[in-house]
């Protein structure tokens, strides 16, 4: 071997052992991380609960979507998924297995990884067989996990079931009163602030690098600040304890939103609704109510469920020339 060849293969030989250190210090800087996903799409409207507590919830179809539940598991052991489904139609008509059957696709429990070809699927999910159709069904299921993150969330938090509900109930709504008058003020800096423990967990949850939480506050902060003046005051409500007896929420008790978050709203003006689920506890280390957990969708107004309305006015305003 002459001596230009010798260097060359110096060279390369060089170049290869260099990539290879490069390789590792990055994949060193930027280990893979995982989270807890669930997948699902329902053509029904419904509720989907992890471990008591709600992580979607919508007046109509629950669509197709991926979401990280890292923030809503606590311990290692079993997670519980649940899910309510009903139709939306107009008139409302039963689900039948085949419905069911219809829901399926794709409905499953991953572990996900920051590289996109780096996932393991832990159980795909299968409603039970129902006797006959029903306007509501109801299904659960348990697997098995080891949790990622150290999260508080509402682990040592007060039993609230064990509260006289009424003074629990004077204490809920005054909560909510003073964060309706944050958002109806637009003044969404203090809205972030009680929000802190609860933003704080989902970043962590999240794997939320300093720009993505950056991007959180300024897009967040922008849809927040659309609900400044809609809903001047609490509307009827229903006060629903979870989170095995640790969390509360006021619900919608009647009305177009009728099961979604007390301080959420529709602006027609816009064409626009506005879902904000907000969950409350109460630390044993803490005076007040806290937000552990919130929820935020905004949907088109006029969706399916204006267009039943409509339908229906119609149907009754003929049934009543007919007769």
């Amino acid at each position: 071997m002459n001596g230009v060849s010798r260097l060359f293969l110096i060279l390369a030989v060089g170049c290869i052992s260099g990539c290879k250190g490069q390789k590792a210090d990055k994949e060193k800087n930027n280990p893979q991380v995982y989270n807890y996903t669930l997948r699902y799409g329902f053509d029904l409207q419904g509720e989907i609960r992890v471990n008591d507590v709600v992580v979607e919830k919508s007046p109509f179809s629950i669509y197709y979507e991926d979401i990280v539940v890292d923030e809503f598991i606590l311990d290692d052991g079993i997670t519980t998924i649940e899910v309510e489904l009903s139709s939306d139609t107009e008139p409302i008509s039963k689900i039948t297995q085949g419905d069911l059957y219809s829901q399926e696709k794709d409905f499953s429990f991953f572990m996900a990884g920051s590289k996109q070809d780096k996932y393991k699927v832990i159980k795909n999910f299968h409603f039970k067989q129902i006797p006959e159709p029903s306007y509501l069904v109801k299904d659960k299921w348990e697997v098995e996990v080891k949790r990622i993150y150290n999260l508080r969330g509402w682990k040592y938090s007060e039993d609230l079931s064990k509260w006289n509900q009424k003074e629990l109930e004077k204490q809920v709504v005054k909560k909510y009163k003073y964060l309706l008058g944050l958002i109806n003020m637009g003044d969404v800096d203090g809205l972030f602030k009680e929000m802190d423990f609860a933003i704080k967990e989902y970043f962590i949850a999240n794997n939320l690098d300093k720009q993505e939480q950056d991007d959180f506050y300024k897009y967040r902060g922008r849809a927040f600040s659309n609900l400044a003046g809609l809903q001047p005051e609490l509307e009827s409500y229903n006060m629903r304890i979870m989170g095995q007896g640790r969390v509360v929420v006021l619900e919608k008790k009647e009305g177009r939103y009728k099961g979604q978050g007390i301080l959420g709203s529709g602006d027609k003006a816009n064409n626009q609704s506005y879902l904000l689920y907000v969950m409350l506890h109460k630390p044993k280390d803490s005076k007040e109510f806290q937000i552990v957990r919130f929820l935020y969708s905004n949907q088109v107004y006029w969706s399916r469920i204006a267009d039943n309305e409509a339908n229906s006015k119609a149907e009754k305003e003929s049934n009543t020339e007919n007769q």
